[in-house]
């Protein structure tokens, strides 16, 4: 896993985007126990086996040790980021047919 990106913008909004092995980025929120990947769907939410993910733990042990590489970005690049994360295009329709990681 690379090292994860605390995605900033005025310095009062942030997320960090921890990209998995496959390469896929995943934003996370601070404070937050949620990842969207794969492993948190059916290891956590659905197989109760794990209390979080990689992602997460990596993300958490950024904030904590300062060592995650901080990326100041405009509005438009911060909403771009959260609608990615979200799967929404620009006007807020789900890009996904069937979203199976809603529970």
């Amino acid at each position: 896993m690379h090292v994860p990106q605390e995605v900033t913008y005025n310095l009062c909004l942030y997320c960090y985007q921890v990209t998995g092995s496959s390469g896929i980025p995943y934003t996370l929120f601070p404070g937050v126990n949620y990842c969207p990947c794969p492993a948190y769907r059916y290891q956590v939410i659905s197989g109760q086996i794990f209390l979080t993910c990689k992602h997460v733990l990596t993300a958490r042990l950024a904030e904590i040790t300062q060592k995650g590489r901080n990326l100041s970005v405009s509005v438009e690049e911060l909403t771009r980021i959260l609608c990615a994360a979200a799967n929404l295009d620009r006007v807020g329709v789900n890009n996904e047919p069937n979203p199976t990681y809603l529970v």
